[in-house]
């Protein structure tokens, strides 16, 4: 009879393997099923608010408050984003967020750039003040600074010359302005974030390159702007998405510097509000502020959809990953 030695000097007929070996696949099988059941709990905690954001965007009126209707609506209807698209500045406010999305986009990439580049290939005094300077920007809390945010461009002047010219400083509330001011200075939204992504980036390019170019009588701009942009390309494009994105959402700088200024986040959070007040009509304010924030995130994913090769490449060659 075929047998094998086991611990303990005894042997084992091939059955009695057989069995452990059946047993030990059971044991394992089981507690992987054990492991599925919780991570497959957890993940429905964690994805139930938004599969029914979805799915409460095409429930009527009856599957809403009809108690055997869950997640899946018996009647699916586009009422909601019907409504949605007809309330009052919707267009609007759809308008001037997505064009200070872009201006904000465009301002941070290309100012992060340059600051970015500086910071990684030139020498100068206070330099590590500097990019300590950049990390505080991303660990003072937006909200010390609202007060102060508010008085500056309420009434913005450049030292004393427009008070001094016209009399009176210069009120850039509910424009456009601040977003530019700050975006074109490296001072805007997340922008220490920008800064860091795009000096990892320029660290990573081998100097030789650009002493080669100097060799062949390239100068600093032009090796900037012909040489290592055209590389950092993947990266340009991580900062413009994630600069994009994050004022798209932004209900911050939007509700201190255009608090009234028909914009898509105030009217969002104006129909949260109410539903959360508990207003009689919660049927109206709590489905459609949940159908406006669909409709909100449906550039976001375009963007990702489109630019998702690209911004894998600038993340994994950013040094950063991991």
């Amino acid at each position: 009879m075929d047998c094998r030695s086991v611990p303990g000097g005894h042997t084992a007929p091939k059955g009695r393997r057989l069995r452990l070996r059946i047993l030990k696949i059971m044991k394992r099988s089981f507690v992987k099923l054990v492991f599925f059941i919780l991570l497959l709990g957890f993940a429905y905690v964690i994805l139930y608010p938004f599969l029914f954001k979805i799915t409460a965007a095409f429930m009527s009126y009856d599957d809403l408050f009809d108690p055997m209707v869950n997640l899946v609506p018996e009647n699916w209807v586009l009422d909601n984003f019907r409504t949605v698209m007809e309330t009052e500045n919707f267009w609007a406010g759809a308008v001037n967020m997505m064009l200070y999305a872009l201006v904000v986009g465009v301002l941070s990439t290309l100012s992060a750039a340059v600051v970015g580049y500086g910071l990684a290939r030139y020498r100068f005094p206070l330099r590590r003040l500097v990019m300590a300077l950049v990390v505080l920007t991303m660990l003072v809390p937006t909200q010390t600074i609202k007060l102060s945010l508010f008085s500056t461009f309420r009434y913005f002047d450049l030292f004393g010359l427009f008070e001094g010219i016209t009399g009176q400083a210069l009120q850039l509330t509910n424009t456009i302005w601040p977003f530019v001011i700050l975006s074109a200075t490296c001072l805007g939204f997340r922008a220490g974030i920008y800064v860091i992504l795009m000096r990892q980036y320029y660290i990573g390019i081998p100097r030789e390159l650009m002493e080669a170019a100097h060799v062949d009588g390239a100068g600093p701009f032009y090796t900037f702007s012909h040489i290592v942009l055209p590389m950092a390309k993947s990266m340009l494009v991580v900062v413009f998405a994630l600069s994009f994105s994050w004022q798209w959402t932004d209900v911050f700088y939007t509700g201190t510097l255009s608090g009234s200024k028909p914009m898509l986040q105030n009217i969002i959070l104006t129909m949260a509000s109410v539903s959360l007040g508990g207003n009689s009509d919660y049927y109206y304010y709590f489905v459609l502020a949940n159908t406006a924030a669909l409709v909100a995130i449906i550039p976001l994913l375009l963007i990702y959809v489109l630019l998702q090769r690209r911004i894998i490449q600038g993340i994994e060659r950013s040094g950063l990953v991991g």
